[in-house]
């Protein structure tokens, strides 16, 4: 009968030190994981402002053999001046407020919160925005020559003739034209967002007295009006 030597300590010893090591080597990377994210991070910021690129005329190209429209857009600039790409960025809409005469806002009811559409792109999600780009714009908003509103069919009922309405650019144009504003000023509480950037809060305040002018400098300084507050 043959007798089984049973494990030595030096044995025991060395499973030991290979699960330690296996545990040592799981917890660097865990930590160094950590520590990218610490250090290598977008770092989005907003910038709102009435002048070209951010805001330009262009010309709404109507069907039907109708003629051409002008149209004011308005974007908002978004940058990463982080040191690592920001991901799946959106730009969302979270209520609409509009002064009162006693200086006050008031809730616009109708208003219904979504994100809006980055410029050029007609979605709701920017893939990627790299450090150190020049900004990437998101449609904030357009203005069509009030006197074509029954051919745009942007137009709000009871409005008063000749003026403007701005049309929020948001992912979807509801049938309850919550999308459009009538002339006067108002407060857009913003979230911009990525899928590796928590969401940032951001206050915008709109002076839109729903005026047209077909030149572009006049319409930038007294048709229209931007800030962040």
């Amino acid at each position: 009968m043959s007798i089984v030597d049973p494990p030595t300590w030096g044995h025991a010893a060395a499973e030991w030190l290979a699960a330690i090591g296996t545990v040592a080597v799981a917890l660097i990377a865990i930590f160094q994981e950590w520590f990218r994210r610490r250090v290598f991070r977008p770092r989005l910021t907003l910038n709102a402002r009435v002048g070209r690129p951010a805001a330009e005329k262009f010309i709404w190209e109507m069907t039907g053999g109708r003629p051409n429209v002008d149209v004011y857009f308005f974007r908002l600039e978004i940058t990463n001046k982080g040191n690592a790409p920001a991901r799946e960025l959106q730009l969302y809409v979270a209520s609409a407020e509009r002064l009162k005469q006693d200086g006050t806002y008031q809730v616009v009811d109708r208003f219904s919160p979504m994100n809006l559409l980055w410029t050029h792109t007609d979605n709701p999600t920017l893939p990627m925005l790299l450090p150190g780009m020049p900004p990437r714009f998101c449609d904030l908003g357009h203005i069509a020559d009030p006197s074509r509103s029954g051919e745009t069919g942007e137009q709000l009922p009871g409005g008063a003739a000749g003026d403007g309405v701005l049309a929020l650019d948001l992912e979807v144009k509801a049938n309850s034209l919550s999308y459009l504003l009538e002339p006067g000023t108002y407060r857009l509480a913003l979230k911009l967002a990525a899928s590796n950037h928590p969401p940032t809060d951001y206050t915008l305040e709109i002076k839109f007295p729903g005026k047209w002018f077909d030149e572009q400098e006049k319409m930038f300084s007294d048709g229209f009006g931007l800030r962040l507050v």
